[in-house]
C-alpha cells in the first residue's frame, strides 16, 4: 500500500520495547522495528505492507518513497500543472468579469490547486461544527472576485 504519514508517535510495549504508531489515512499501524525510530516523520510518503494481529495492524514491511507520489519527472509535473489549469479554466470560464481579471483568477486558482496536489498547502478542519468543510491556509486572497 502507498500512503502519507499523518501522525507518528512512539509508544512502549508492556515488555518495555519501544515501537512507533503511524497514522496513515485515519488508520493506526504499529511498527515494531526500532531501526525506524527517529527516521519517519509526518508528511513522509511510504509504501508498506501490514498484517492484522488481534486488534492491531502491524506493519511487516515499509520503505520511504519519493515525496511526489504523482511523479517527479518534468513531464509529470507539466501534466499536473495543465490539469490544474484546465480545472481552473472550467470554474472561471463563465464568471462575468473583464478578460484580464478572468485570466488572473484562473492562473491563481490553478497555482493554488497545484500546491494543494503537491501537499504544500496544509488543510485544517473548520472550527464551525455545522460546517464540515476543510479550509486551506494561504493563497486565497488572489481568488476573490
Amino acid at each position: 500500500m502507498l500512503g502519507r504519514i499523518d501522525k507518528v508517535w512512539q509508544n512502549e510495549a508492556p515488555s518495555g520495547q519501544p515501537y512507533l504508531v503511524l497514522e496513515i489515512g485515519s488508520q493506526h499501524y504499529s511498527l515494531c522495528d526500532k531501526d525506524w525510530i527517529g527516521k519517519l516523520q509526518e508528511g513522509d510518503i511510504v509504501e508498506y505492507d501490514w498484517k492484522k494481529a488481534g486488534k492491531f495492524r502491524n506493519i511487516t514491511n515499509i520503505k520511504q518513497v519519493d515525496a511526489h507520489p504523482y511523479g517527479s519527472s518534468e513531464k509529470d509535473r507539466h501534466i499536473v500543472g495543465m490539469s490544474c489549469l484546465k480545472s481552473a479554466a472550467m470554474i472561471f470560464g463563465s464568471v462575468d468579469a473583464e478578460p484580464k481579471r478572468k485570466v488572473n483568477l484562473t492562473i491563481a486558482a490553478a497555482r493554488h490547486f497545484e500546491k494543494y496536489i503537491n501537499d504544500s498547502v496544509p488543510a485544517k478542519r473548520s472550527n464551525d461544527s455545522k460546517n464540515q468543510n476543510y479550509e486551506h491556509e494561504g493563497g486565497d486572497d488572489d481568488l476573490k472576485l
